[in-house]
């Protein structure tokens, strides 16, 4: 009986030590600020936006306490006229059965599941410029970590610069025009990750997407950014 009350308390310590090492690790990881750019123009295909709101909804899972998420659209006007989809933070949480993180983890896919139900792809453009800038004024936090998440097929379209024909896409004289109209923003020390990149809508080509690609690449480089993932498919999480 005693070897057994002996052994119970050995495992009951054990179980204090590990969660106190999780609890410590989760204190020195730094906050993190990320935003999350979901394409809303009428040019996405259902499937695709299916898919997007499904990776929204997991996203939201991999947040640890201390991360601050904003969900905004990408429309005509993501500048001028931001909408916001889902905003919220997971405070800190020291309590070994993470109370207040899993309920504010809750709070958030509730948000989400309402807004989800209710979005239609409307936007008659895509202003993808419009939105990195607008994601320039909410990283307001400089201890903390920054990333950008876009879902989109990254075909910018706006009156000030279209991309939806292959002819349009020069990295380096569309980044020297977007400079001289100082609609490059300061992304310094933000990670951009690029999700369900496509040219699905015209004929499927390997060189436009490339030249996308590489616009992108300078337009992030540019900005003081790094773009660390450029991708078709969801197929990422975070770390």
């Amino acid at each position: 009986m005693k070897t057994k009350l002996m052994k119970y308390a050995f495992l009951f310590v054990l179980a204090l030590f590990i969660t106190a090492c999780e609890n410590n690790n989760q204190i020195q990881a730094p906050p993190r600020t990320i935003i999350v750019l979901k394409d809303m123009s009428l040019s996405t295909p259902v499937l695709e936006d299916s898919l997007t709101n499904v990776f929204i909804t997991t996203l939201m899972k991999q947040l640890r306490p201390g991360d601050e998420l904003y969900v905004l659209a990408i429309n005509e006007a993501s500048f001028a006229k931001p909408l916001m989809l889902v905003h919220g933070k997971i405070p800190q949480d020291n309590h070994p059965l993470k109370s207040k993180s899993l309920s504010a983890r809750e709070r958030l896919a509730k948000q989400w599941r309402q807004q989800s139900q209710i979005l239609k792809l409307n936007a008659k453009q895509t202003d993808i410029i419009g939105a990195l800038n607008y994601c320039a004024l909410l990283f307001t936090d400089d201890e903390a970590e920054k990333l950008i998440i876009l879902l989109s097929d990254m075909r910018q379209s706006s009156a000030v610069l279209n991309l939806e024909r292959k002819s349009a896409v020069d990295a380096k004289r569309n980044v020297e025009f977007l400079k001289k109209k100082g609609l490059i923003p300061d992304l310094k020390d933000v990670k951009a990750v690029v999700l369900g990149a496509h040219t699905v809508g015209r004929t499927v080509d390997p060189v436009y997407y490339k030249k996308l690609h590489l616009f992108w690449d300078a337009f992030f480089t540019e900005a003081g950014a790094k773009m660390t993932v450029y991708r078709t498919d969801r197929n990422w999480k975070l770390t």
